[in-house]
């Protein structure tokens, strides 16, 4: 069965969805980027005013503390009463004091007068510039150790040897991380959106190709009756009204063919008629000269088998629609091997029917016993005398007939079903050609393969019928 490829339902979606998704990933990167510079060098800003507001608050002697003044009211415990304080007003995250040779004298998060403040090494640059040219800097955002960011604005003291840092509060960590949720949660909308878009324009993309499929399909199958729907006059409607005036040109074709064939055949069959009659008379006149009756014999045979190619012809050119109805198998293949028995026991082969009592298929009756005598009278005459010819039922809607004569070459076995190819030296070339048109009209598939052992099997699937299977038996 054709099927307009899906894969198009993946191509559309993908050439939505991606370029979408690349699109917004590239701008919400510039724009966080962006957002998060600027909020970066506000924060900064911000940091360092507060440390040079804070810094005013300081006592100068605080930068001369030494180990062990931390019970000292002046100015220790003043002075981180102080920094407590702004620290609480701000929402800052910690405020210390430290001298250029990065050793604390005042913190708010508890580090001893003396500590070496080692964090300070990642600012070393800013820190240089603060104590040499006296002014405000700000450190650059980083994660630390504990996989925290971190960000903190430094101020000189207005009249002592040192430095006050103020660090930035986590909230604005929090908001960050909150901008890139955000982010992401539009990022995950938009592109469910543009998979939605895509499924909607696949959809109108692909169904409209679908039903050109199922129409080239019956065409394929042979049937031209069947209108190709058109709709829309865009590229896919034009091409359906393409492949519609193709129909119906091929549906006028063959109506002339038939009507060719039919009137080729009836002039041929007038003239044989003739034959016939003044070969019975010539018959009756030369019945007592043994020698020219046998010219005679020779004659009606001819005749015969030239009479038989008209009806092939007839047949293959005006095959009717399959009558589709529930086909017991047994008692055809029954049928089949009483017509052929006489055949089979001249050519002294074998024949063997094997199918179930309830097997049953959707066929044309009398369509099937044709294909089954042609496929069942092509192994007879491919099989030498002492071979065994046989047709079997199953498993499901499948038909095979097998022998095991002398097998058909594989570049053959699919031109065997082209019509008017024969192997056979007095073989019209339309009985596999016959057989695999009747398979199509009734929606199946015919294969030939090599039979184990030697010889050929030609499979034919068709749809089962409501019958259900029971256990087997042969007849020969």
């Amino acid at each position: 069965m054709i099927r307009a490829p899906r894969r198009i339902w993946f191509k559309l979606a993908l050439a939505y969805v991606l370029p979408t998704a690349l699109l917004f990933g590239a701008l919400s990167w510039l724009g966080y980027r962006a957002a998060a510079t600027e909020l970066e060098a506000e924060l900064g800003r911000r940091l360092e005013g507060l440390a040079l507001a804070a810094s005013v608050h300081v006592p100068e002697s605080i930068t001369r503390v030494v180990p062990g003044d931390e019970q000292a009211e002046f100015p220790f415990v003043v002075t981180r009463a102080r920094l407590e304080a702004v620290r609480a007003r701000t929402g800052a995250a910690r405020l210390f004091i430290f001298t250029p040779d990065f050793t604390a004298r005042c913190d708010t998060a508890g580090a001893a007068i003396g500590t070496r403040l080692a964090q300070l090494e990642v600012d070393r640059h800013e820190l240089t510039r603060l104590f040499a040219g006296r002014v405000a800097v700000s450190s650059t955002l980083f994660r630390g150790s504990d996989g925290a960011w971190h960000k903190v604005g430094y101020a000189p003291l207005p009249d002592g040897d040192g430095a006050i840092g103020v660090e930035a509060p986590a909230g604005y960590f929090a908001r960050l991380d909150a901008l890139v949720g955000a982010l992401r949660l539009a990022g995950l909308v938009i592109v469910g959106l543009a998979l939605l878009i895509a499924l909607a324009v696949a959809a109108l993309i692909a169904r409209p190709i679908e039903r050109l499929a199922a129409a080239a399909e019956r065409i394929g199958r042979g049937d031209l009756t069947a209108i190709v729907p058109v709709r829309g006059r865009d590229e896919i409607g034009v091409l359906a009204r393409t492949l519609d005036e193709m129909r119906e040109a091929l549906r006028q074709r063959s109506e002339r063919l038939e009507m060719m064939l039919a009137g080729i055949a009836h002039e041929v069959r007038n003239p044989l008629g003739g034959i016939k009659l003044f070969a019975g008379i010539l018959r009756e006149d030369l019945s007592a000269d043994a020698e020219r009756l046998s010219h005679v014999t020779r004659i009606e045979r001819e005749v015969g088998r030239l009479d038989a190619v008209v009806g092939d012809f007839l047949d293959y050119a005006r095959r009717p629609a399959p009558a589709l109805a529930p086909v017991e198998l047994a008692p055809l293949f029954a049928e089949v091997a009483e017509l052929l028995g006489p055949d089979a026991a001249v050519a002294g082969v074998t024949l063997v029917t094997t199918t179930a009592d309830a097997a049953c298929v959707n066929a044309d009756a009398g369509q099937l016993r044709r294909v089954l005598l042609n496929l069942a009278k092509n192994a007879l005459e491919a099989t030498p005398a002492g071979g065994r010819v046989e047709l079997c039922a199953g498993p499901g809607p499948r038909l095979t007939v097998s022998d095991n004569g002398r097998g058909i070459p594989e570049a053959e076995r699919e031109r065997v079903f082209t019509p008017f190819f024969t192997t056979r030296e007095k073989g019209t070339g339309l009985g596999l050609a016959f057989v695999r048109e009747i398979v199509l009209d009734h929606g199946g598939a015919v294969t030939l393969a090599e039979a184990s052992g030697g010889g050929t099997v030609v499979t034919v699937e068709l749809t089962a019928g409501p019958s259900s299977p029971a256990p087997e038996h042969a007849a020969q």
